[in-house]
């Protein structure tokens, strides 16, 4: 099958469901956030039970954040290189299949009950989504076409704050289930993994971009050199710093929620989980809402609209402190307006990149 170029009789999220390339490779990418969230929460709650002592939890279970993070930090740069060079089909597959590998890794770790390795397993999972990261985000347009972009973003932030949910949620199920035996609900995503990889053989075949610049083992370099091709492009580099803003905002408020919870509203465990679900419900429906809103184009219109909504809402979390429904109905629509907020500024960001990169095949590519 060729890539497709263009989606002119695409109108709704029906024609796009239709898509089977498209629909294939978000399958396969929403089964990987499952398994990610899944695993992490997994680890953390092994670690709970199972470390020998206070202090080495409090050390552990952060670490269980930084080691999926931190991967990103080394390896970006390598990553949107490899997806530059070859066909961003064959990455998404491979990285597929490495994903199987890893989770029969975390399994063996499991059984054997030796939390550094269980970490290890969690810091080459944090490698594998940082490879697939540049490969998914790059082939959307590939597969879409521009008419389609702001929905196919919607579509897929709706799949993957879905599966932000519904990973700690399926972990901690099958963790009770199997409280003895927690290899199981390890060995369980084996099978997820194994189902993400059939999916990601009905993607759509895309060629390799034609980036033929040589490798460039410098990362600092390599950065330098993106970040100068973005500074001179005034609206690319504005949606950059409008996406880096984002993820600045929702690590802040990752780190405060607990506090938040806790403190002034007194919460358990499960209240707190309560308020990170409906954040994350609120994000993707946000995103569906916003794809539906931008219809066949790139509604850059709704970032200002949802960022007054950030705003408004963030600061309205003040006044809801007192009372868990105002709380989570105040979490639901901060997530509502950060949906709207970032799926314009994916979808313009991937147009842009795209049109610099066919404008200007010897500069640096962002996919």
């Amino acid at each position: 099958m060729d890539a497709v170029t263009s989606s002119p009789t695409a109108r709704g999220y029906s024609d796009l469901l239709r898509n089977r390339g498209f629909v294939s490779m978000v399958a396969a990418q929403a089964l990987g956030v499952f398994n990610d969230n899944s695993y992490k929460t997994l680890i953390s709650l092994y670690i709970l039970s199972h470390a020998a002592s206070h202090d080495e939890r409090a050390w552990m279970l952060p670490a269980t954040g930084a080691l999926f993070v931190f991967p990103y930090i080394l390896f970006s740069s390598y990553a949107g290189q490899i997806a530059d060079r070859l066909s961003k089909r064959r990455v998404i597959i491979t990285m597929k299949a490495v994903e199987i590998a890893l989770m029969t890794l975390g399994t063996l770790a499991m059984y054997s009950g030796h939390i550094p390795a269980l970490l290890a397993v969690l810091f080459l999972m944090g490698t594998h989504s940082t490879f697939l990261s540049p490969a998914k985000e790059g082939i959307i347009l590939e597969l879409t076409g521009e008419e389609d972009l702001s929905r196919a973003n919607g579509l897929l932030q709706l799949t993957i704050y879905t599966m932000i949910v519904f990973g700690p949620v399926g972990a901690g199920l099958l963790l009770s289930t199997f409280p003895e035996r927690p290899y199981i609900p390890v060995s369980l995503l084996v099978g997820v993994a194994i189902i993400g990889f059939a999916f990601s053989q009905g993607i759509t075949r895309v060629p390799p971009s034609g980036f033929s610049q040589k490798f460039r083992w410098n990362a600092f370099k390599e950065f330098g050199q993106n970040f100068s091709f973005i500074r001179r492009d005034r609206a690319l580099l504005l949606t950059v710093l409008g996406i880096a803003y984002f993820w600045f905002l929702g690590s802040i408020y990752l780190l405060n929620v607990l506090v938040y919870g806790r403190d002034l509203l007194g919460l358990g465990d499960r209240e707190v989980a309560l308020l990170n679900a409906s954040i994350s419900v609120g994000i993707g429906l946000g995103a569906a809402l916003a794809g539906k809103l931008s219809g066949d184009q790139v509604e850059l219109g709704l970032v200002p609209i949802g960022s007054i909504g950030l705003g408004v809402f963030g600061a309205g979390l003040y006044f809801a402190s007192q009372s868990l429904l105002f709380a989570l109905i105040g979490h639901f629509f901060l997530g509502i307006c950060g949906g709207i907020f970032i799926v314009p500024l994916d979808a313009f960001l991937q147009q842009r990149a795209g049109e610099q990169a066919r404008a200007a095949s010897s500069e640096p590519r962002i996919f």
